[in-house]
Order: structure tokens, then sequence, then C-alpha cells
């Protein structure tokens, strides 16, 4: 709407008085329609005025992609790359400073304006995601988009670096603040890049289902060819890969079998479980002198299990 003062008649003073053609864009995007609490693009005025940041925005940004020292070097996140990682030295993209809303009211100083607050924290936030090398997920959006919606996304309307993997920034975050004694370790290996877990299963298609719809965990790619078939999900920023050639059993197998449990931190255990739960997979919630977990198995009888990320690092 506008200002009952503004003489323009053909612009209503109330939003929800708005008439438009079939033409016109959504007042919403689809991603402001996942991200709590974030305003439309088309408010020019007052509290969240995000149309008015846009339209000064945009000019600086186009500034900085034809800038002499920049001009070639750099894409637009996703309209340049589509919903994946980019492989370019400079890259655009949006971020909503609210995203990790109870992180920055927890780290907020008591003299700190919010502004100040929200780009430390998201900056610190992303950093050490990147740091840990889990930041390529994020630039493939929520797995939740259907192929319509990420068309959508990838030339018209964009997507918020971030959304949709909050519970991955918000332990990037702790893992930033966490102070454990010094030890003495070995030199790390100068190429170590990315670490993670082949899993062998008999039950492919079963375990990739569970894993990427009942957990939830990002694909990252998949193959189907005379030489490997496998899947690649995101696994808290390292990586989980499916193949075929293991066995299952009924139940979970013994640890003589398999000594290995996969394991998930979160935020809450027993919220997590009672998902999972609905979800149909049977979670054993039990509480230990160091933390809260939450056993389960897959479809091939592996052991998981669920921990609560705020107790994982002793005091």
């Amino acid at each position: 709407g506008r200002p009952k003062t503004w003489p323009y008649p053909t612009i209503p003073e109330k939003g929800r008085d708005r008439t438009h053609g079939g033409n016109h864009p959504s007042e919403r995007r689809i991603a402001d329609r996942h991200a709590k609490g974030a305003k439309t693009v088309w408010q020019l005025a007052y509290a969240g005025s995000v149309g008015s940041q846009v339209l000064l925005g945009l000019p600086a940004l186009k500034r900085l992609l034809t800038d002499p020292m920049l001009r070639g070097r750099g894409a637009v996140w996703p309209f340049d790359t589509g919903l994946r990682a980019p492989d370019a030295p400079l890259v655009l993209a949006e971020v909503y400073p609210s995203l990790l809303r109870r992180e920055i009211d927890l780290r907020r100083h008591d003299d700190e304006i919010l502004d100040r607050a929200q780009v430390r924290v998201n900056a610190k936030a992303f950093a050490r995601l990147d740091a840990d090398g889990g930041l390529a997920p994020l630039f493939a959006g929520t797995p939740s988009l259907t192929p319509a919606e990420r068309r959508v996304v990838e030339t018209e309307e964009a997507w918020i670096l971030g959304l949709g993997h909050e519970e991955m920034l918000e332990c990037a975050i702790r893992r930033s603040e966490c102070r454990l004694p010094q030890q003495r370790a070995g030199r790390p290996l100068e190429c170590l890049t990315r670490c993670g877990v082949i899993l062998c299963t008999e039950r492919y298609e079963e375990c990739v289902d569970f894993y990427r719809r009942m957990l939830g965990l990002p694909e990252l790619f998949s193959l189907d060819n005379e030489h490997s078939t496998l899947t690649c999900l995101d696994m808290g920023g390292s990586y989980l890969m499916i193949e075929t050639g293991g066995a299952a059993v009924s139940g979970a197998k013994p640890i003589e079998r398999s000594p290995v449990t996969l394991r998930f931190n979160v935020r809450d255990v027993e919220a997590a479980a009672e998902a999972l739960e609905s979800r149909g997979v049977s979670v054993a919630v039990r509480r230990e002198p160091w933390g809260t977990v939450g056993d389960f198995i897959d479809p091939d009888g592996n052991r998981c299990s669920l921990r609560d990320e705020g107790s994982f690092f002793p005091p």
C-alpha cells in the first residue's frame, strides 16, 4: 500500500486491496515463503523495507561485476550457476541476516546494534562451514524444492544461501567457538579437502531413500553406469557415499560384524526422534551421563544414532 498522504489514487492504501493481472510477479518469492519473517522485495518504506535495499544494492553489485579488476571473474548465484556450487573465483549470493536469529540473540553484545551482530554471526558461521569443507551443499538450495520451483528459483527469483540448511550453520557457529585443550597432533595431510564414509549396502534403493528422504540428507551426486552404482549425500559437511555390494540383516547388525555407528548430531534429540517416528522409523531415546542419544537402524540393519549437539564437546 501507500501512505494516505501520497496522491497516487491508482495505488491502494492497504496491500490487501491491491489487484493485479495474471502476469504480475507474486508478492512473495518461493524463498520468502520458506524463510520465517522474511519481508517482500516490493516493500519500499517503513520497517523491513527490503525493496529500497534491493534498489540500492543491485547497481552496487553491477558495479562490482563490471569493475575492470573483477570483470569476467564473478558469477551471480543461482542465475549464472544454477542451484549448485559455483566454479568461479568471485560469487555473489543473497543472504538473509535473520536466518540464524536464535544464534544471533545468544551472541549479541549488550551495546551492539542488531545489524552489526547479524553480520558478525553470519560471517563467522559461513566462514567456519567453508573452512570445514561443508559450504557446497548450501548452494543446492533446500531439498524440498520441486523441479518446477527450482526452475523458477534459477531463472527468476534466486534463493537465500543457507536457507534449508540452518542447522548446519548453527552447528558451524558453535564449532567456531569451542576451545578444547591443546594436544599434540600429527601433521595434517596438506592435500586433505574432504572426509566421508562409504556405506556398502544390499538394499541399495531402500537405503538411499532412507538417508535422503527420512533423514533429509541433501544429494551431492549419483552415478549409475557399468562401473558404479552409488549415491553421495552431504552429511553435515562430510559425505555419505552409499554403494552396492553390502549385506543386510534382520534387526541391528552386531558390533562384532559392523563396529561402526553413523552418528547424527542434532539440536534436540527428542524432537528429531519424534520426527523420525512420524516417518515410520523406530528410535530408542536414552539418556547417558555425557548426553542424550537416539538409536535406530537403516534398512540394511546398519546402526545409526542421534546425538544432542549442545553437550557434544566436554565442558
